[in-house]
């Protein structure tokens, strides 16, 4: 519903691309971004493809 800018970018080989999305949200489920979207119709969205999580981390 609105433009996007992708700040991240990967190629995978070798995998199966269920199983890896599979492994995302169990990793990622806990930080699941809890939000409604209303589209310009008022229809309610629930995504669950978003997360909270830093795109760096210092060790």
């Amino acid at each position: 519903m609105a433009d996007v800018k992708i700040v991240m970018a990967y190629k995978c080989y070798n995998m199966n691309p269920h199983k890896l999305e599979q492994l995302v949200h169990g990793f990622f489920g806990r930080t699941c971004l809890n939000i409604d979207v209303y589209d310009n119709n008022g229809n309610r969205h629930i995504p669950r493809e978003w997360f909270i999580a830093p795109l760096h981390v210092e060790q």
